[in-house]
């Protein structure tokens, strides 16, 4: 289990990035401007909850787009889908629910260069020389450029990615672009007036085999197929090359421990496998605009063709773009295998507490549990290898591996689940809030976990490891602009105006451009309204969800209107205008969902290791500014949070009665200086035989004695309608 105590880390004793110097420096000024923090996040609230009429009057206002809309949601939907099935990942959802609001932007701007570089050939836009190489080119080197700005601008942060970070980077900047192409898709659509072809097979023009994505709850879902090729979707080939490109730093890395020849052999396939992944997914994209006209495999078959052998021949021996969605899949569960076996390297728990067995060892200590089990599962593979031929032993080797990294994967992900359950079950007269609160803590507090476990287990990172991950990022934007622009012009004008002879608009550049005429036959309101409409989405797609439900002023104002329906039932005009003016849609979803698993999961689940971990996660709160709270008044992060996180950092905690009780090394003098640390600035009162008492603003009463019921020195710290901390010394 993660403490509230930071870890050793793989970069411990290395300068902070950039941003992370950045976000030391907010949060230093959050603290010291905490009147102002509450107005700035009132108006950045109150903006983000604008943002939905915008998109409901929009929606209303041109029905033209309202397919376009329901498109937008179902992607989102994949991509919170894909970010719970990466059990393994280190990145938070803001960050990737940030890459897909920036990528949607970044659509734009690639449909604008795409539209640059086919003028620059001078050939139609309905040609099939930029459909087929400035679409692949273009579209899959460029949606890679996130991914590469990441290793550039936070070299450190991205040396420490999961395998599972990678797939969820490139998933989101895919998934954005995905849904800029078919919101217009599906606007171009109901725009145009269909043939009679149109009527007879398909009069939606969207159905299954249309050649449009095709959508549902189903995490492979969004892909599209003709009668000729298939199309995993946009998000499915930039996951694809993104997870590569992590299991090559895998690879990279497993082959730094090799003798020479494996090294060279392990190098080899870190540098090739994800170029020759990009090129499947650039000759699956060519494939799929090639084949959208009624002569389908022309652009193979013809006498004298203009595309290339190689990509013609790549595209027609993987499989003509099928099946991509369940490759992935498959790729997801070798990254989650790759993970899982990093994450046990670098797990230093330390063992459960004495008398903690059973499902109370995989709460505390996931590790040994899998390590027990990996011996059961995969124990006579090792026994095998002895007795069999170099090459055979190999492989055996290779099976127990991947059995022991299983059993990694089962033990990891069983105590996250059920760590994730015991944290939000209520302690005994404890209200729901807290438990609630304590959820999105325990999240957080998981994700730091795994990232440390990663940091402990990555190669140990110097300047020159940052410098160089540094120059693969520059080297790999570099690569990627030169083949999306250069390359694309080039191959566009070799391909020439017609291979297939049946032009279509079918790619997003081609979309946009057949939309003009529509855009200008909008009035002036209609078309204020589509703008604000789509920017309202994209507000919408990367405000924050359920995690950051844990930063400081959200989760203060949660305890505070912890009574929820109570609060509501006296003054409900109040309670809604706090609730709107505070937590943004998402953060309000976030926090329903997490009331009720609070109310529906029983009291008291996972005895005596489950109150440990409620314990432990607790502290984590009060490590990161956040406040231990019973559905009353926080404590205040400027007057108590950090301070009282830092007190309590090398207390033990004893038990929860009436308060929750710690014990402390040290003496009187000790006490007294830990309660000067939390009354700085503050009136202090002296009372007979050295008791000293105060009270801070928000009501919180403090008080330091020399001698208590169990005669000992004692600081308490009372605040109302919280639980009473009371530390011994």
């Amino acid at each position: 289990m993660a403490s509230a105590e930071p870890t050793r880390t793989a970069h411990a004793g290395m300068r902070p990035e950039w941003w992370e110097v950045l976000a030391a420096r907010g949060q230093t000024w959050a603290t010291a401007h905490p009147a102002l923090l509450r107005r700035l996040r009132r108006l950045v609230v109150v903006s983000v909850w604008a943002c939905l009429p915008l998109v409901v009057v929009m929606y209303v206002a041109v029905p033209t787009v309202r397919q376009g809309v329901n498109v937008w949601l179902a992607i989102y939907w994949l991509l919170i889908a894909w970010f719970l099935l990466a059990r393994t990942k280190t990145v938070s959802w803001r960050l990737v629910s940030t890459v897909f609001a920036v990528g949607t932007a970044w659509a734009l701007a690639i449909a604008l260069l795409s539209r640059r570089l086919v003028d620059i050939t001078g050939l139609p836009i309905t040609s099939d020389g930029p459909r087929i190489a400035v679409a692949a080119l273009t579209e899959e080197s460029l949606k890679l450029l996130p991914l590469a700005l990441l290793a550039v601008l936070a070299p450190g942060r991205v040396r420490r990615f999961a395998v599972a970070d990678f797939l969820l980077i490139g998933l989101a900047s895919g998934l954005a672009f995905q849904a800029f192409e078919d919101f217009f898709r599906r606007t171009y659509v109901a725009i145009t007036k269909p043939g009679l072809l149109d009527l007879i097979l398909d009069p939606s023009r969207t159905g299954p085999g249309s050649g449009a994505p095709q959508y549902g709850l189903s995490p492979i879902s969004g892909g599209s197929s003709t009668d000729y090729a298939a199309f995993g979707g946009h998000h499915v080939l930039t996951a694809l090359t993104a997870v590569t490109v992590g299991l090559g730093v895998a690879a990279w890395r497993h082959g730094r421990r090799q003798r020479p020849l494996r090294r060279l052999t392990w190098s080899a396939v870190a540098v090739l496998a994800p170029v020759l992944m990009w090129w499947v997914t650039v000759a699956d994209h060519a494939g799929n605009n090639a084949t959208g006209g009624l002569l389908g495999r022309t652009w193979v078959e013809t006498q004298r063709p203009s595309t290339p052998w190689l990509m013609r021949s790549t595209w027609d021996q993987t499989g003509e773009g099928a099946h991509r969605a369940g490759l992935l899949l498959l790729l997801l569960f070798v990254a989650l295998l790759v993970d899982a076996r990093r994450l046990r390297r670098g797990d230093g728990s330390p063992p459960p507490p004495a008398g903690f067995a059973g499902w109370g060892s995989i709460l505390w200590a996931p590790g040994a549990i899998a390590d027990r089990w990996g011996a059961t599962v995969a124990g006579w593979t090792t026994i095998a290898a002895a007795d069999v031929p170099r090459p055979v032993a190999a492989a055996v080797r290779t099976i127990g591996a991947a059995l022991r990294a299983t059993c990694a994967l089962a033990a990891y992900s069983l105590r996250d689940l059920s760590v994730m359950l015991v944290a939000r079950s209520r302690e005994p007269g404890e209200g729901s809030t807290a438990a609630a609160l304590r959820g999105f803590a325990a999240a957080s507090m998981l994700r730091k976990t795994r990232l440390d476990a990663m940091s402990a287990a990555a190669p140990t990172e110097t300047r020159q490891s940052r410098r160089l991950s540094r120059a693969v990022g520059i080297a790999g934007l570099i690569v990627l602009i030169a083949v999306g622009t250069w390359v694309a012009v080039r191959l566009t004008t070799h391909i020439g105006v017609s291979v297939t002879r049946a032009p279509t608009l079918d790619w997003l550049a081609g979309l946009l451009d057949s939309l003009a005429d529509w855009w200008a036959s909008l009035g002036p309101v209609q078309q204020m309204l589509l703008i604000a409409g789509i920017a309202a989405l994209i507000v919408l797609s990367g405000g924050t969800f359920g995690l950051a439900l844990g930063v400081a002023g959200t989760a203060g104002f949660l305890a505070t209107h912890g009574h929820g329906a109570a609060d509501f039932v006296r003054d409900p005009r109040r309670a809604t205008t706090d609730f709107l003016t505070n937590l943004t849609p998402q953060q309000l979803a976030g926090y329903a969902v997490e009331i009720a698993l609070a109310r529906l999961l029983p009291a008291g689940v996972g005895g005596v290791a489950g109150r440990g971990v409620r314990r432990t996660v607790d502290n984590y709160r009060l490590s990161r500014g956040g406040t231990r709270t019973r559905a009353g008044v926080p404590l205040s992060e400027t007057e108590l949070g950090l301070e009282l996180a830092d007190v309590l950092k090398n207390a033990t905690f004893l038990k929860l009665v009436k308060s929750a009780q710690y014990m402390k090394t040290g003496s009187f003098r000790q006490a007294s200086l830990d309660f000067d640390r939390l009354t700085h600035g503050v009136t202090v009162v002296t009372r007979n035989s050295g008791l000293r008492t105060a009270t801070l603003s928000n009501g919180t009463k403090i008080n330091v004695r020399p001698f208590s019921s169990g005669q000992l020195p004692t600081l308490e710290i009372d605040t109302p309608g919280n639980i009473v901390i009371k530390i011994r010394y």
